[in-house]
């Protein structure tokens, strides 16, 4: 019942987002809920972000990081994998060479596979639009989140396979506590897949002389983007 409880609370507030009485509490700039971080820059045009504080990937030297978001996608909010900080070229060509493979489950129940593709600035993988209300209601009434990511790059070491159990418990607080800021980040679609345009490029390759498509053109694709766009 007290999951079931959270899980009210958290749709009431989804309704009431409309409201502007709802978007007048202070940005705060750091706020930890249980394994939350919420992050808000100064600006009120920029979205917060709620990110769970268990990295898949921690910034490194390059500052490129993966971890788990809370993001608007269509009329629910939702886990969304999300990678930032690439360097430019590997941005540019990123929807062409950067494979992502992501499932999610929520405590012991099946896994979803996620769809990834650039969400502007950086990468996103979210569920698929047919699953969005399953996923969001199933967050909302979990303890644990299981997460497997897979990244690779054509040409590239690969980077090991990632396998997560995080804590969602707090998740209903975490995102009452960010809807009373502001709408979070996110698309008002889900976000496009980049394997469509690998698969048109495959065919043009092929037909070019290059039968092993983006995989084969890769690394000299990378190679031009970091010599036309090094500082």
């Amino acid at each position: 019942m007290p999951r079931a409880m959270d899980f009210l609370l958290w749709t009431f507030g989804l309704i009431l987002l409309s409201s502007p009485a709802w978007s007048q509490a202070v940005r705060p700039a750091r706020e930890d809920i249980g394994p939350w971080a919420l992050r808000c820059a100064p600006t009120e045009s920029e979205p917060c972000i709620l990110r769970h504080r268990d990295w898949i990937l921690p910034p490194g030297e390059t500052g490129a990081s993966a971890a788990v978001e809370i993001q608007r996608r269509g009329d629910v909010l939702v886990p969304v994998v999300t990678l930032r900080g690439m360097p430019k070229a590997a941005s540019l060509g990123g929807a062409l060479v950067v494979t992502l493979t992501v499932t999610i489950a929520f405590d012991d129940g099946v896994a979803v596979a996620m769809r990834c593709g650039s969400s502007g600035s950086y990468f996103a993988c979210g569920p698929e639009a047919a699953a969005l209300p399953r996923v969001a209601a199933q967050m909302a009434l979990s303890r644990a989140m299981t997460l497997d990511f897979l990244m690779s790059v054509p040409g590239m070491i690969g980077l090991p396979a990632q396998h997560r159990v995080m804590d969602f418990t707090t998740t209903p607080m975490a995102i009452s506590r960010l809807l009373t800021i502001g709408l979070p980040d996110g698309e008002s679609l889900p976000v496009r897949h980049g394997l469509e345009i690998r698969g048109f490029a495959d065919t043009m390759l092929g037909l070019c002389g290059v039968p092993g498509g983006m995989a084969e053109a890769a690394p000299t694709l990378l190679s031009f983007l970091a010599k036309r766009f090094q500082p």
